[in-house]
């Protein structure tokens, strides 16, 4: 185990009352070209109670299926596949099938950067579970 992890892991004994409210985010990026040190870093956080998730989900989506024995809780959707949604159907076809892939797996899907009304009323449709971004108003 790296010392990162150690002193992660050892902090958050330290704090148990507080780990269900911590959430790591993993750039897509580092999760696949790191992948035996993710899952290993997964092992060692989620019996502590915390949540993980991995952040700008775009150009990797196929290997999303490698993750589903990780305990992932969520990921968010890359702002280059949510943006203007409202209008690309090829975006849409591939957002469709990415939720139903995280959601097959007990995985939440949540889209980064939402901008507009339009993009929001879309990606409610299409079944995201929760949005991030400026267009996003606390009601």
């Amino acid at each position: 185990m790296s010392q990162q992890v150690l002193f992660a892991t050892q902090l958050i004994k330290q704090n148990a009352s507080i780990a269900n409210r911590i959430c790591f985010e993993i750039p897509e990026k580092s999760t696949f070209d790191h992948l035996a040190e993710f899952r290993n870093f997964c092992s060692q956080i989620k019996p502590l109670g915390c949540k993980i998730g991995i952040e700008h989900v775009g150009s990797r989506i196929s290997r999303l299926g490698e993750l589903h024995d990780i305990g992932l809780d969520y990921i968010k959707i890359d702002v280059s596949v949510i943006r203007d949604i409202n209008n690309n159907e090829a975006n849409k076809t591939l957002l469709r099938g990415l939720c139903m892939i995280a959601h097959s797996i007990g995985v939440r899907a949540i889209a980064e950067g939402v901008q507009s009304d339009n993009e929001i009323a879309t990606l409610k449709e299409i079944g995201v579970d929760g949005m991030t971004g400026p267009g996003i108003k606390l009601v």
